[in-house]
């Protein structure tokens, strides 16, 4: 398992589609194996784009631009 950085706003997100991901699949299959196969059949590209995207360092300006105003923790000014 790879962690994702926080920033990236990703997590919530894949959370969200995973939990629906199953039912829609249980929905249209026939069995539990077809459901299965369905299931890593529709997610497994997504994640693995997350996961590719998440391992890539982002410059100051992609954050800026993603998420203006915002520092990542190790740019925020120190207190």
């Amino acid at each position: 398992m790879s962690p994702h950085p926080n920033h990236r706003g990703q997590g919530a997100n894949s959370a969200i589609e995973d939990a629906g991901a199953p039912a829609d699949a249980l929905r249209e299959a026939g069995s539990v194996r077809e459901a299965s196969a369905r299931y890593r059949a529709t997610r497994k590209s997504e994640t693995d784009k997350l996961q590719a995207i998440s391992s890539q360092g982002w410059s100051a300006e992609e954050i800026e631009d993603v998420f203006p105003g915002q520092k990542p923790a190790d740019a925020a000014p120190k207190e």
